[in-house]
C-alpha cells in the first residue's frame, strides 16, 4: 500500500481538520474521551458533588405503607418486632426494614426513642392523617385539585353496589348540610 499510517493518537486540535487520521482512530479517540467523561461524572456524583439532589417522595411507597400498617396496628416497636409482624411473603431482610424505617423517619412519618441499644419506632402521624395526605396528593396530581373529578371517576369506574351508593349519598348529604 502506498504510505504509512500515523499510529500515534491525535491531539484534540488535530481531530478537527486533519484528514490524515484513519476514521477508526478518530472513532476510538472520541469513544475513549466519552467514556472518560462519563467516568469522571459518575465519580464526582459518588463523592456527593451532584448538581441536582435526588427528590424524595412525600407519599408512602408500598413497602413504607406495609411498615406503617404494622406500627399503626401494634404501636411502638423495634425493627425486629416490625419484621416479625410482617407477612412472610414477600419476605424482607432486617436491613431492608431498618433502612425503610429510617426513610420513614426522614419523611416525618415515624419517630424513635432509644432503649439501650435498641431504637423503638412509633408513628408520628395517625393513619387518618396519612390517608388524608395521600388522597390530597392524588387529587392534586391526577385530578387538578378537583374532588368532584375524583368522585366522578370513582363512580364511573367502579362497580359500586347499592349499599355503598346509599352510604355515599348519606355522606354527601351530611357534608353539604342537606337533610337526609
Amino acid at each position: 500500500m502506498g504510505g504509512t499510517r500515523n499510529t500515534s493518537l491525535p491531539s484534540k486540535g488535530a481531530l478537527s481538520g486533519a484528514s490524515r487520521w484513519h476514521p477508526a482512530t478518530i472513532g476510538l479517540v472520541l469513544a475513549t474521551k466519552y467514556l472518560v467523561d462519563v467516568w469522571k461524572s459518575a465519580a464526582s456524583n459518588e463523592i456527593g458533588a451532584r448538581s441536582v439532589p435526588p427528590t424524595r417522595s412525600a407519599t408512602l411507597t408500598e413497602a413504607e405503607l406495609r411498615l406503617m400498617d404494622v406500627l399503626w396496628e401494634k404501636g411502638p416497636s423495634t425493627v425486629q418486632q416490625v419484621l416479625l409482624a410482617l407477612p412472610t411473603k414477600p419476605a424482607l431482610a432486617y436491613n431492608s426494614v431498618l433502612t425503610t424505617m429510617r426513610i420513614l423517619e426522614k419523611k416525618g412519618y415515624v419517630e424513635h426513642i432509644k432503649d439501650g441499644r435498641a431504637h423503638i419506632y412509633r408513628p408520628a402521624i395517625e393513619r387518618e392523617e396519612a390517608t388524608r395526605s395521600e388522597i390530597s396528593h392524588l387529587v392534586h396530581r391526577f385530578f387538578k385539585n378537583s374532588r368532584e373529578l375524583l368522585l366522578l371517576n370513582v363512580l364511573e369506574e367502579s362497580n359500586i353496589d347499592e349499599q355503598e351508593l346509599k352510604r355515599l349519598r348519606e355522606l354527601i348529604a351530611n357534608s353539604s348540610g342537606e337533610p337526609k
